[in-house]
């Protein structure tokens, strides 16, 4: 084999395995599902009571967002909850989520009200 012959098998050698090289990358970035965190004990707990705020903020017109977009709202309460300092800060976590919440149309009510409404959610 000559010299030449040696260096165009090295080249096409070379270019098989950075293709195999260039599909293996691309694969790695794919992931078959989400991965979804496991949800807590609390988070549990605390679902149907962020329903009942949800139902009394739409119940006095106070929130509005459409119902498919429930669930994330869910979630998002749900996370700002798990994050709060100690349960004082769980009323005003959950506030602060629907307030800057993308899955709400529109608050027409003060934070004020919105934290009555939230409180009388909770206390049902």
């Amino acid at each position: 084999m000559s010299n030449f012959e040696n260096i165009i098998d090295k080249i096409n050698e070379e270019d098989k395995l950075k293709k195999e090289l260039a599909e293996k990358e691309l694969t790695d970035f794919v992931e078959d599902e989400p991965k979804k965190e496991p949800v807590s004990e609390f988070a549990m707990q605390l679902r149907p009571r962020l329903e009942n705020i949800l139902n009394t903020l739409v119940k006095h017109e106070v929130i509005e967002f459409e119902e498919e977009k429930r669930p994330l709202l869910i979630d998002d309460m749900t996370e700002a909850a798990e994050r709060a300092r100690n349960p004082k800060a769980i009323l005003k976590a959950i506030m602060y989520a629907l307030i800057n919440s993308e899955n709400v149309e529109e608050i027409y009510g003060s934070d004020s009200e919105l934290l009555k409404y939230i409180q009388e959610a909770i206390s049902l």
